[in-house]
């Protein structure tokens, strides 16, 4: 279980969920349950938050993932501690980030 996704829908507001896995390469759908507004709010169209809900992977733009919905993260990205050395603001490390890509 993945808990806290945020499924970023197109045209639509982003919904907070937990997946029941990642969607594979081959799935045409992606299956969530409690579904909620990202204030905690329980959508309108839902009677019950407990239900399972399906919804097709080409209404989704990209699925957000906290942090620590992994567990041990996902192989081969960079761990959140790292993403900025202690005492440098982010907005300056992603510059560096941009500045390096360019460079490429």
């Amino acid at each position: 279980m993945i808990r806290d996704a945020v499924l970023h829908f197109s045209g639509e507001q982003p919904l907070l969920c937990d997946l029941r896995e990642l969607p594979a390469a081959g799935d045409a759908f992606v299956v969530v349950t409690n579904v909620r507004f990202v204030d905690g709010r329980k959508p309108g169209f839902i009677d019950r938050v407990e239900s399972w809900f399906i919804y097709p992977l080409s209404a989704i733009r990209f699925i957000e993932l906290p942090p620590d919905a992994l567990g041990g993260g996902v192989a081969g990205a960079p761990e959140a501690e790292a993403s900025a050395t202690p005492g440098e603001p982010l907005d300056a490390h992603a510059d560096a980030l941009l500045r390096r890509v360019r460079e490429l």
